[in-house]
């Protein structure tokens, strides 16, 4: 099991590779988003990458449940990710 992996997280194939977004839970609260990849679905994953930090986040409002909404995204025809890498 990967620390401060948040409750609810998700799984998306991209290319060669599956990424694993969440949440940074090892602080608590944390407004930062995380994606860790790795070449099975199952793992083992590699060192996590900040994908977002949300700058509406304080001490009353929290941040929670990244997860990556493949449906609602089209396929790049330029950038890294043409290639199928979502680096």
């Amino acid at each position: 099991m990967l620390a401060g992996v948040g409750t609810a997280f998700s799984v998306t194939r991209i290319g060669a590779e599956y990424v694993l977004i969440t949440m940074d839970t090892s602080p608590g609260f944390s407004p930062v988003m995380l994606a860790y990849t790795a070449s099975s679905p199952t793992g083992p994953f590699l060192e996590p990458r900040v994908l977002h930090c949300a700058p509406e986040a304080s001490d009353r409002r929290i941040v929670h449940d990244a997860t990556a909404h493949p449906q609602l995204s089209r396929p790049r025809t330029r950038g890294p990710t043409a290639r199928g890498s979502w680096r």
